[in-house]
């Protein structure tokens, strides 16, 4: 009788050798896409597990913790520093912690193909438990893929709004401290630059710059300026026209991403509005960057250190027990004051 993998070999119109290959890796580029549809249809159909995942099965561990990205995200400029300091802190805290990790990267052009393979990712058992980092324009094809296996441990970073465990930035904190900070320099006409409502990390940033204003009796001003994954909706030079080049001004500016507001201050520059003189500016994240550009930037730290380690721990959690109840938790800021703020200058109405 032949074995499960020479049947799947025959179906697949392949070798034994490549069989394998791919099972161990089905973004393995070597083979074409359609070569590697057919081994994994084949292996379905006759149930056919690599030794490797199938001792994990029986065993029921695989001491792996699976990280889902989109790769939106990782091109350059997307969320500034954040990925440069979050992929390594998370290795680093799940070895510590006796784990290896597995990372999948969910693609545009092939998103059918993605959510095959994080399928397959499940089904055979390659990893314990998936941490997801929220925010990719495809969650709902990826929340309906984990929704199919609700025995699967997962979590997300960031507040997906679902029956899901996660941990995330205390995101309406963040727009506290800034606005606070803007407040006692003596400024009232303070905007902030956000992104969608319906985006739950600008809808808790927006929630938070709210309360802050109108506990302080000043009107809330808003632009909307970013997009999906903090893309600018209008040139900066343009907008920085229609909002600066009138005689209300804003007098300070906290714009929800550093790299953003290293772009503004270089708009503002073109247009002769001087910072932290004219306008003062705080971002969000304390990037590299903020202490490469003049005047250094005042930004809210994100502990990304502490985000890692309570994710990793929440995960090892549901991974050791299934039933654990859906939790959020939320990690805290710290204000970093840089050259980019100081006292209003401008009298205001």
């Amino acid at each position: 009788m032949k074995s499960k993998s020479q049947q799947v070999a025959e179906l697949a119109g392949v070798s034994v050798s490549s069989v394998y290959q791919i099972m161990a890796n089905p973004d393995n580029t070597r083979f074409g896409q359609d070569t590697r549809d057919k081994v994994i249809m084949a292996s379905r159909r006759v149930g056919f597990v690599p030794q490797a995942a199938a001792k994990a099965l029986r065993s029921r561990h695989t001491q792996t913790i699976g990280l889902l990205l989109c790769e939106e995200s990782l091109q350059e400029g997307q969320l500034g520093g954040f990925q440069a300091k979050f992929l390594p802190a998370f290795s680093v805290e799940a070895a510590h912690r006796g784990y290896y990790t597995l990372i999948k990267v969910l693609t545009e052009e092939n998103s059918d193909d993605s959510i095959d393979a994080l399928n397959h990712m499940i089904l055979s058992k390659r990893c314990d438990g998936i941490i997801s980092l929220y925010g990719s324009p495809r969650e709902n094809r990826l929340l309906g893929t984990l929704h199919k296996h609700p025995e699967f441990p997962c979590i997300f970073i960031g507040n997906p709004a679902v029956e899901f465990g996660s941990v995330d930035n205390n995101n309406s904190d963040v727009s506290q401290k800034a606005v606070s900070h803007l407040i006692e320099l003596g400024h009232q006409n303070i905007l902030h630059v956000t992104g969608p409502e319906d985006d739950p990390l600008f809808a808790d940033r927006r929630n938070g710059y709210r309360k802050t204003m109108l506990a302080a009796g000043l009107v809330p001003v808003e632009e909307e300026l970013l997009g999906p994954l903090f893309t600018a909706k209008e040139p900066w030079e343009q907008w920085a026209r229609r909002i600066w080049l009138k005689d209300n001004y804003p007098t300070a500016v906290f714009i929800d991403d550093d790299l953003r507001a290293v772009l503004l201050m270089e708009a503002l520059r073109k247009i002769g509005i001087t910072v932290p003189g004219d306008v003062s500016i705080v971002g969000v994240n304390d990037d590299a960057i903020c202490q490469q550009v003049k005047p250094m930037l005042t930004s809210v730290r994100i502990n990304i250190e502490e985000l890692v380690r309570q994710a990793v721990e929440l995960i090892i959690s549901k991974i050791q027990s299934t039933a654990l109840p859906f939790c959020r938790h939320l990690v805290g800021t710290e204000l970093i004051v840089r050259d980019s703020t100081t006292k209003c200058k401008k009298i205001q109405n």
